[in-house]
């Protein structure tokens, strides 16, 4: 009978980098923040975040909330490093491109984010704005 072996997983290279992103950002956070004192902001471990800053476990769709409620995190740059680390830079970013649209686009833009604005949200929270 054949001996079974169990594997040890290995990291993906994206979550490899995905977890040097969350620790960059940790570590420039103003108050430069431990794994402890993170973690526990997060209500995760601190080896559990040690785990995802080193890529070992996938950083999970609920903390990547968590990051961007409490922290402002733009997760798009956790996982690809394109934009700003902040949702403020995301928004100066949007804004700088508007900016430099022509009149007929910019119209456009316009419109197309009130169209997914009305998808996310309900009718009367935009008549009242």
């Amino acid at each position: 009978m054949a001996e079974e072996t169990q594997k040890k997983e290995i990291p993906l290279k994206s979550d490899i980098e995905k977890g040097l992103r969350l620790k960059e950002f940790r570590k420039n956070f103003p108050g430069k923040m431990t794994q402890k004192d993170f973690g526990d902001s997060l209500g995760i471990s601190q080896s559990m975040l040690s785990s995802y800053e080193s890529g070992i476990y996938p950083i999970p769709k609920f903390i990547k909330n968590l990051l961007q409620e409490k922290f402002r995190m733009n997760v798009v740059w956790l996982d690809t490093g394109e934009g700003g680390k902040y949702l403020d830079d995301v928004k100066s970013d949007l804004e700088s491109i508007y900016d430099r649209l022509n009149p007929e686009n910019q119209n456009y833009a316009y419109e197309l984010i009130k169209r997914l604005f009305v998808a996310q949200c309900h009718q009367e929270e935009l008549d009242s704005l």
